[in-house]
């Protein structure tokens, strides 16, 4: 790690609330415990941990995000209720390409209004610097809504753009998915699951430092000692030891790769998701899949501003030349 890396990091952790920070709530009410005391403890931890993403938020992003045309708020109906959407449109004529963007926050972290400030900046850069449409999806968090009715919620959103294409001056035929971290595992899950159900042939899947094996294979994960292990209480509340092992869980143990749609895929070179990101890419090459590996000196959520901006510049280019043919 550079110097400059470490040093950032170390203004993070000395900016970030005294104190550490609580675990994680239990992924059920305990016993003797109500569904609405649980639910109040879930909320007060998760805007503990919400909390400290702000405040890493604020000591990674330096640019400005781009002006967009409008940015609206629409509704998206799921199963047993409807989830929010934020729409970045950009300027001009449709239809237009689209992107349904998926948060990252360990599937449990950065919902609601202060999720869509996290993300405010990407989906900007994303929609002008593609010329497309970005739907943010608010899906419904664990351990309220766990595997697997969060990815029912993203592969519904995900359809829903693409049923409605017309509505939201969309071409439906060049519609993509992204995702960062726990987002990054829920796009390539909806693009496992519409190939499987027949569903959507996505234009593209882009995977920013995805988690694409909850079953703990990849070596980078125990690089740190006691850091799998540390992890279990979050996995805990997205999916059971049992289910882990779905591919729409961990998408790196599905048998195939084959039908899926191309794929750029960025890893970080210093964060325990890296492995995840680097065999999904030896797979979906061994498939047939057209895929762009973009690696960077960063850690999981923390890089040098020039770093992150170059990120993103590569990601957009990367993405066009899918959608143009030339990255096929």
């Amino acid at each position: 790690m550079s110097p400059e890396l470490a040093a950032l990091a170390g203004q993070i952790m000395a900016a970030l609330p005294a104190g550490q920070q609580p675990p994680p709530p239990p992924a059920r009410p305990q016993e003797g415990q109500s569904r609405e005391a649980w639910l109040a403890e879930v909320a007060a931890v998760r805007g503990e941990h919400d909390a400290h993403a702000a405040v890493l938020a604020v000591h990674v992003t330096t640019q400005a995000a781009p002006a967009v045309e409008s940015v609206t708020d629409l509704s998206i109906p799921v199963e047993g209720g409807d989830v929010t959407a934020r729409v970045y449109r950009p300027a001009g004529q449709g239809p237009f390409p689209a992107v349904v963007f998926f948060h990252g926050g360990a599937w449990w972290l950065a919902g609601g209004e202060r999720g869509f400030d996290l993300t405010d900046g990407h989906c900007r850069t994303i929609c002008d610097g593609l010329g497309s449409v970005v739907i943010n999806v608010d899906y419904r968090l664990a351990p309220e809504n766990p595997y697997p009715g969060q990815l029912r919620d993203a592969y519904a959103a995900a359809c829903w753009v693409v049923e409605n294409a017309t509505e939201l001056g969309v071409d439906c035929s060049d519609v993509s998915v992204m995702g960062a971290s726990s987002g990054g595992n829920l796009a390539a899950a909806v693009c496992l699951l519409a190939r499987d159900e027949q569903g959507p042939r996505f234009a593209s899947q882009v995977l920013l430092v995805p988690a694409l094996d909850l079953a703990g294979g990849s070596e980078s994960m125990r690089e740190v000692p006691g850091q799998w292990e540390a992890l279990q209480p979050v996995l805990r509340l997205y999916a059971s030891p049992e289910q882990v092992m779905d591919p729409y869980v961990s998408p790196l143990l599905a048998d195939s790769m084959e039908g899926l749609p191309p794929a750029v895929i960025v890893t970080g070179d210093h964060d325990p998701l890296r492995d995840d990101g680097r065999r999904y890419v030896a797979r979906l090459a061994a498939d047939g899949v057209p895929v762009r590996h973009l690696a960077y000196p960063m850690l999981h959520n923390i890089a040098l501003p020039e770093t992150s901006e170059r990120m993103f510049a590569d990601v957009i280019e990367a993405t066009a030349e899918f959608r143009s043919g030339r990255g096929a």
